[in-house]
């Protein structure tokens, strides 16, 4: 059997635990999400309506300069440097980028290219091609006489692309006696 010593002992230690258990929370509470906020997705929205959003939520929106992005409308935000879904401390700072639209591109020269090839050249440069007309002249079947807009023009990229390309030489007319 234990003797009344023995509990003493087991009692002192139990409480010693307790204690020390407690005075650990004490000095060293755990992290508290209290103060924490959830930065929002604020691609595509206007750079006034983000700043706006940030405010209301505790969050400061800071200048990110600008980026030529062909995804978002010229003068929304492009980027963001706090992802979204992050936990941030209240009063953080999210830097936020603003899209200066499609990136400037200039009108690659196609004319004489055959309309298959003067294709490729168009949509790998960002500008897709939206009609092809076509007209007699000269030139062979299918050639590329000219662009709207025109050859060397700076346009922003997603420009549609208007061609005129050759249908041969007019047929010769015969006259019979």
């Amino acid at each position: 059997m234990i003797g009344r010593r023995a509990w003493v002992v087991v009692g002192v230690m139990v409480a010693a635990g307790v204690a020390g258990y407690a005075a650990t929370f004490a000095l060293y509470p755990a992290p508290r999400s209290i103060g924490r906020v959830t930065v929002p997705a604020l691609r595509g929205t206007t750079r006034e309506d983000a700043l706006a959003q940030l405010d209301a939520l505790g969050l400061r929106g800071r200048d990110g300069g600008t980026l030529a992005d062909p995804l978002t409308p010229r003068g929304t935000i492009a980027w963001q440097s706090t992802p979204p879904e992050t936990r941030v401390p209240a009063g953080s700072a999210v830097r936020l980028g603003v899209s200066s639209g499609a990136p400037v591109v200039e009108v690659p020269n196609v004319i004489d290219f055959d309309l298959a090839l003067g294709r490729r050249v168009l949509e790998a440069a960002g500008l897709p091609v939206a009609t092809v007309d076509s007209l007699r002249s000269s030139e062979p079947v299918g050639a590329i006489l000219g662009t709207r807009p025109a050859v060397r023009t700076a346009v922003r990229a997603g420009t549609e692309m208007h061609l005129t390309v050759s249908r041969g030489p007019s047929p010769m007319s015969t006259r019979r006696p």
